[in-house]
């Protein structure tokens, strides 16, 4: 699929997203019709992110892990909680429409030192949500999510809204990945060569910490009312 480069429509414009996972694996299975072209996709993830503390997917320290490279625990303003993400989607590539559920845990560092994720169980939850693609569909990279998720942390269904931030290349760049631009961004502002383009500013790199032994992953940024 092709994107295009032009300017984002604003959304969660000037918020701070509560979390964001970063989808490292996918399998997915599409059906064809009589035109041998595909009208429906079902895919299964796997994600790993952070929520950030006193957010609803984080609401109390205890359950913080220190991110990769910052000091260790307690009083470390850089911890977070780490989350592990199952999610499968069902969309229509027609209209670009769709659901979404799965399920997610809140980890912590192995109760045995180790320098890996974590992955002591804390905490864990569902989700579900109507999932909109259509504007990937016209060539623009990236999809929303209105939903809303439980947990045994208690609270009842909780709201959410989030963005699919999907990393492309530049047509205009041979090298695989390249400069991933709006309109009015100047190529230096990706000096790692891939981007992701954002409904919320014009353009960002993606940073080395952003892909998965060495492919660029797309981004759910998860934002709370």
């Amino acid at each position: 699929m092709a994107f295009v480069l032009i300017s984002p429509p604003a959304f969660a414009q000037g918020r701070v997203a509560g979390a964001q996972v970063y989808e490292l694996t996918e399998n997915a299975k599409f059906t064809f019709g009589k035109s041998r072209l595909p009208f429906r996709e079902a895919g299964v993830s796997q994600m790993l992110g952070f929520a950030a503390v006193g957010t609803p997917l984080c609401p109390t320290p205890d359950l913080t892990t220190p991110l990769p490279g910052t000091p260790a625990l307690p009083g470390n303003p850089s911890a977070a909680c780490v989350l592990n993400v199952t999610g499968s989607d069902h969309i229509n590539l027609t209209t670009g429409l769709g659901t979404i559920s799965g399920q997610f845990t809140i980890v912590k560092a192995d109760l045995l030192p180790a320098v890996d994720t974590p992955e002591t169980v804390v905490a864990r939850g569902n989700f579900s949500g109507q999932i909109d693609f259509s504007a990937a569909l016209q060539g623009l990279p990236f999809g929303t999510v209105t939903g809303h998720f439980t947990s045994n942390l208690g609270g009842g269904a909780i709201p959410f809204v989030g963005v699919f931030l999907l990393p492309f290349a530049d047509p205009r760049n041979q090298s695989g990945f390249g400069y991933l631009l709006y309109q009015f961004v100047p190529n230096s502002d990706c000096p790692q060569g891939v981007c992701f383009t954002s409904p919320a500013v014009q353009s960002q790199p993606v940073q080395p910490n952003q892909q998965a032994i060495g492919y660029p992953t797309p981004r759910f940024d998860i934002y709370f009312q």
